[in-house]
């Protein structure tokens, strides 16, 4: 059994999707390669790219280490009522059709815990 909000929950990111959506490509991979067991997807997420301070995990040292993980915090958010099917990994890339150049991001980490939404961590390819 659902909770009585939910509906309302579902209703309020279709509302936000409609303004701030955009579309996606997601582009499945393994071991830095296309899986050819998953197929490329197109869908509308609302992608937050700027805004937050890049941050390190280890503090700035090791560079050729953090070349992999420091980059402009991104995120996509992902409304899990309109996209039941959609199967993300870490490594996975995502292409932002809509922005200029397409620019294309690494999954870095998936939050599946929000009734909403999937918020996929992301940083540079």
């Amino acid at each position: 059994m659902t909770a009585n909000y939910q509906a309302i929950r579902e209703r309020s990111a279709r509302a936000v999707d409609a303004v701030m959506a955009e579309s996606i490509l997601l582009a499945p991979m393994s071991d830095e390669y296309a899986d050819p067991s998953r197929v490329k997807i197109e869908f509308k997420a609302v992608l937050r790219t700027g805004g937050a301070k890049n941050t390190s995990l280890n503090g700035g040292m090791g560079r050729d280490w953090v070349s992999r993980i420091v980059a402009g915090r991104a995120q996509l958010h992902i409304d899990r009522a309109a996209n039941t099917a959609l199967v993300c990994k870490r490594g996975d890339k995502i292409q932002a059709l809509d922005r200029p150049g397409q620019p294309i991001f690494e999954i870095l980490d998936i939050d599946d815990r929000g009734h909403t939404r999937l918020v996929i961590d992301l940083g540079e390819a």
